[in-house]
């Protein structure tokens, strides 16, 4: 009976390890959970719970909370910084969920609105444009669009915040730097 136990245990490992090989991360934290019930006490069952939990949620992420136009940026799970944003109009709504950044630039440039956009963070694809963090952006006269938006629904769907705050941001960010936008 024991054996069994321990078989099943780690069968549930296995599943576990699978399933965040394959970036199923709730079913990978199911399967780790069970793991780690089943094999109560086994070290290895609670690193691998751990290991599940801190991919899912890392402790050096950037949460973007839109109900209260806010960014926080973690290290070690204590948030290190928090900036005012802005975000998509109602027209261009923002995305919510869970991503990474997958592109950075110094500067992206938006065609379609003629807009220089400094400390590009790309996070997500809407369509043919990728939506990102970035500073405000500067139009092709130089002026500085929405300098006094922050906190409000002002972007194509873009996190935005000041310029100083993205130049920061940017530097400390890295390709695959998980990414939360919270409704």
């Amino acid at each position: 009976l024991r054996d069994t136990r321990s078989m099943l245990g780690q069968a549930h490992c296995h599943l576990a390890e699978e399933q965040l090989a394959s970036d199923n991360l709730d079913e990978a934290l199911t399967q780790a959970t069970l793991c780690e019930q089943i094999l109560e006490g086994d070290e290895e069952a609670a690193a691998l719970v751990k290991r599940v939990t801190e991919t899912i949620r890392p402790p050096r992420r950037i949460e973007i909370s839109l109900s209260d136009f806010r960014m926080r940026v973690y290290e070690n799970n204590e948030v290190i910084k928090s900036f005012p944003v802005c975000y998509g109009r109602p027209s261009h709504p923002t995305k919510t969920g869970r991503f990474q950044i997958q592109s950075k630039e110094l500067e992206a440039y938006g065609s379609a609105w003629d807009l220089r956009m400094p400390y590009w963070l790309g996070i997500y694809w809407a369509g043919g444009t990728e939506n990102g963090i970035h500073a405000l952006p500067i139009l092709s006269s130089g002026s500085v669009l929405w300098a006094g938006s922050l906190g409000t629904r002002c972007s194509f769907g873009c996190i935005v915040v000041g310029t100083e705050e993205a130049k920061w941001l940017y530097d400390w960010a890295t390709i695959g730097t998980v990414v939360f936008i919270n409704p």
